[in-house]
């Protein structure tokens, strides 16, 4: 399993394609966000959560596809894992659905709203909210 998480680490690092780097803040479970948007559509990101001492963070590594998109909102769907409030390396599998708005004339920050059941020792369907900040170039905000 480790190898599978230091290939999608490379995969994420040496891509040439357009991309778009962003960071979010998920409100309910603390964790704070990191991705690289590929083509307008696939949307990998690595979750952290706040809430641990260093010793035990919380991850979640998950690959979204954005099947709907306009200027205000995005639409996506993903699968991913994470070892939510876990010593295991890999403790639920999950299935992030959720909405990206950006209301504002600068569409670089916005919110997100976020369903994921979760699968693992037991089945959890978490709800999330949050912020998100896209770094865009000068040609991708016009």
């Amino acid at each position: 399993m480790k190898k599978l998480f230091l290939f999608i680490i490379a995969t994420i690092i040496t891509t040439s394609l357009y991309a778009q780097f962003g960071v979010s803040y998920h409100l309910n479970n603390a964790y704070i966000g990191i991705n690289y948007q590929f083509n307008d559509r696939f949307l990998p990101e690595a979750r952290f959560s706040t809430f641990e001492n260093l010793g035990n963070i919380d991850w979640e590594l998950n690959l979204s596809y954005i099947y709907f998109n306009n200027e205000i909102v995005d639409a996506y769907a993903g699968v991913g894992v994470t070892n939510f409030s876990s010593s295991e390396f890999i403790s639920y599998f999950v299935a992030p659905i959720g909405l990206n708005i950006y209301p504002f004339e600068n569409k670089a920050f916005g919110f997100l709203i976020e369903a994921a059941p979760m699968v693992g020792e037991e089945v959890i369907l978490r709800g999330n909210a949050g912020i998100r900040f896209r770094f865009m170039t000068t040609e991708e905000e016009e």
